[in-house]
């Protein structure tokens, strides 16, 4: 009832203004017209005076009588309050109504200086409707006066209060003032009729803006017994049962082990449980991340974001997928996942649930389990490869022997039989690394200084004269650090890491060694025991970020020459001295990177 008797009184209102305003343009332009045609006699009466003597004393109060004679009554009979005359300069050459001002500049040509350039341009016009110092309303109207030459020299200007419109204005503030005072009226009697309906719908209305953003520990205070008070109370039976609901969900959430997040369409993510932060190593609350972009959160985690945009975009899901991302120590992670479309009670996709466990471990088992079959396999072929090739080779290269000393050291096919002696060399050697792959010998453990090794190794290769090979020792774990190791066993491993930095460098370049103590925390190590970190770099073309992957598996090789089979000992011998080789590289520079405990 308040809001339609209030709307009743502003409609009112609206309504006289407008009919105010729409009128007023109507009387202002016909009020013009009139003072334009009041402004034209004044003039003509006039016309046939010499306006410059109004300046020029004693003749000016002539002129002036004159003027005043035959204006005056016309500005009696059209209810004119003041007439002006002025000229181009501005200066009054005569004031009906303010003598005093005749022969001074005009100072206020300059509110109307638009409308009497006009006049000068030879244009009868008026102004607007504007107020005076007590607030009626005046008009003035302009027009051109010419000398005996036909030469606009003078504007005439007349000024008028029309006390019609001033009665209409009158009116207007009084039915303004008047529904006001009903507005008021009406809206006090609405507030002290309805403040309390009022309170009690705030305070609904607050407790409902607290559950739409997702607070559903409130309640409405409603200790009275109206309707209102009745409603409120079912509106807190109802925020409690949906407050259980939601608290018993969340528990399931929280307390699987799988990590589950939903996102909408937007790519905004709606949940994630404790699960989710954890195995996707994410650094914040949850909370931090709600209604954030999902693909701005996982931005750092490998295929995750691509995959969920193409499946957001086709909106299809997917029975199982795997995904996989470098966490922030570098280490590859592998997630088993599952997708499905999330719907609303309409039965319409608003998204998509993502639910996923990390399976990195068992990633890793598969690999260990796959090796483990190989090597064993390999093994079992080992023997019998040493059998059956190794006898023929010893024959092949005792004949060999036995033929160069027949064969004139000057005859050409001296040099064939270098050859095949070299190749029987190379395949031998090949046979060796197989068997020390396949079944290495057992670790003669004992304790040896590290650097001592390593420059036991150094003074060993094979660089010749003519190579700019440069090697720069940076020995920063300090002197006669031992380590439990087998001497031959760990400078092979050195060995075959030195090789192939010699083979990147071909000819030209940098190697360093350096070692360094570090603590358990850095290589995520559960005990306290220190280590040492072993980096051998070089400064070559680097290796490719795809080929890096497999550096490590058997007979993977990129050289024509090569075995594929150096760094898999290398990883091997590491490892069986409880050890880690990772290596790094990127354009210009490659890292093999060896961690070792250090004996007690």
């Amino acid at each position: 009832i308040v809001i339609f008797i209030s709307s009743v009184i502003l409609i009112y209102l609206f309504a006289c203004i407008i009919f105010y305003y729409a009128n007023l343009k109507n009387l202002d332009e016909a009020f013009g017209k009139k003072l334009i045609s009041v402004a034209k006699i004044s003039a003509r009466e006039i016309s046939s005076l010499n306006l410059d003597l109004l300046l020029q004393p004693p003749l000016s109060e002539v002129i002036t009588k004159r003027i005043e004679k035959k204006i005056k009554p016309i500005a009696e009979a059209a209810d004119i309050e003041n007439i002006t005359i002025i000229n181009k300069e501005k200066i009054t050459y005569f004031d009906l109504k303010n003598s005093e001002m005749e022969g001074e500049k005009n100072p206020f040509v300059y509110a109307y200086s638009n409308e009497i350039e006009k006049a000068f341009s030879g244009t009868s016009t008026f102004s607007t409707l504007y107020r005076g110092k007590k607030g009626n309303l005046y008009k003035s109207a302009f027009v051109p006066i010419r000398d005996n030459k036909n030469k606009i020299r003078w504007v005439l200007s007349v000024d008028a209060n029309p006390e019609f419109l001033n009665l209409i204005d009158y009116i207007l503030k009084w039915i303004v003032i008047s529904g006001a005072v009903s507005l008021c009226v009406t809206l006090f009697l609405s507030l002290i009729f309805g403040t309390t309906v009022v309170r009690k719908i705030k305070k609904l209305d607050h407790v409902a803006n607290q559950i739409s953003m997702g607070n559903f520990d409130v309640s409405v205070d409603s200790p009275g017994k109206d309707e209102i008070d009745h409603l409120a109370q079912t509106f807190n039976d109802m925020v409690k049962s949906i407050n259980e609901m939601k608290k018993f969900y969340e528990y399931i959430l929280d307390s699987t082990l799988s990590g589950i997040i939903t996102v909408n369409f937007v790519g905004l993510l709606t949940s994630i449980n404790p699960a989710a932060i954890k195995i996707l190593e994410l650094e914040k609350e949850r909370e931090d991340y709600l209604n954030k972009n999902i693909f701005e959160i996982l931005s750092n985690h490998g295929n995750i974001p691509t995959t969920l945009e193409k499946l957001l975009k086709e909106k299809s899901f997917a029975e199982y997928i795997e995904l996989n991302f470098k966490n922030s120590s570098g280490e590859e992670k592998f997630l088993g996942a599952t997708t499905s479309l999330l719907k609303n009670e309409a039965s319409e996709t608003i998204g998509m649930t993502l639910s996923f466990i990390d399976i990195t471990e068992i990633k890793k088992l598969e690999k260990k389990l796959e090796l483990n079959a190989r090597l064993a396999a390999l093994g079992e072929m080992s023997a019998g490869i040493a059998h059956e090739i190794r006898n023929p080779l010893g024959s092949i290269q005792i004949y060999m022997d036995l033929l160069k000393k027949r064969i004139s050291k000057e005859s050409e096919n001296i040099e064939i039989c270098n050859q095949v002696i070299e190749e029987v060399d190379k395949l031998n050697a090949f046979i060796t690394e197989f068997l020390v792959y396949a079944r290495p010998p057992r670790l003669a453990i004992q304790k040896h200084d590290i650097h001592k090794v390593l420059d036991e190794v150094i003074s060993g290769l094979p660089i010749k004269e003519s190579e700019n090979i440069e090697i720069v020792k940076k020995y920063k774990a300090g002197e006669n650090i031992f380590l439990n190791v087998d001497k031959m066993q760990i400078k092979r491993a050195f060995l075959n890491v030195f090789l192939n930095s010699l083979e990147a460098l071909k000819g030209k370049g940098r190697i360093v060694v350096e070692t360094e103590i570090i603590n358990a925390a850095k290589t995520e190590d559960k005990t306290n025991q220190q280590r040492i970190r072993i980096s051998i770099i070089d400064n070559g073309s680097g290796i490719d970020e795809n080929k890096l992957k497999h550096i490590f598996e058997p007979f993977y090789t990129t050289k024509e020459s090569g075995t594929g089979l150096g760094l898999p000992i290398t990883e091997k011998i590491v490892r069986e001295h409880n050890g880690k080789i990772e290596i790094k590289s990127r354009k210009g520079e490659t890292a093999a990177n060896f961690y070792f405990l250090i004996s007690a």
